[in-house]
């Protein structure tokens, strides 16, 4: 009987080294993707969250006056966008 030749290599042999090997790669390449996705992810929540920056006194501000900085800053920065936003309308009007 002559033995049928595959034109795949990794179907011809089907318990050899070429299914372990693509299933070694295939698990090493997961790999790569997590530990990029993780590094990339901390990048992320490390740019979010500012580290806690000493007040003032010296000590590490509380939630809550973070929050109330965070609060500050944006009504200021809305008053200064109405603020252009009314100059820009004045200086368009004759």
């Amino acid at each position: 009987m002559q033995q049928l030749l595959s034109p795949v290599p990794w179907e011809a042999d089907s318990g050899g080294t070429v299914p372990r090997m693509r299933a070694l790669f295939s698990l090493v390449g997961l790999l790569v993707v997590v530990a990029i996705v993780m590094l990339l992810a901390r990048k992320q929540l490390q740019a979010v969250v500012p580290a806690a920056a000493p007040s003032a006194s010296g000590a590490v501000p509380t939630v809550q006056e973070q929050a109330r900085g965070v609060q500050q800053k944006v009504l200021q920065d809305v008053n200064r966008a109405l603020e252009q936003g009314a100059a820009r309308t004045g200086d368009s009007q004759p």
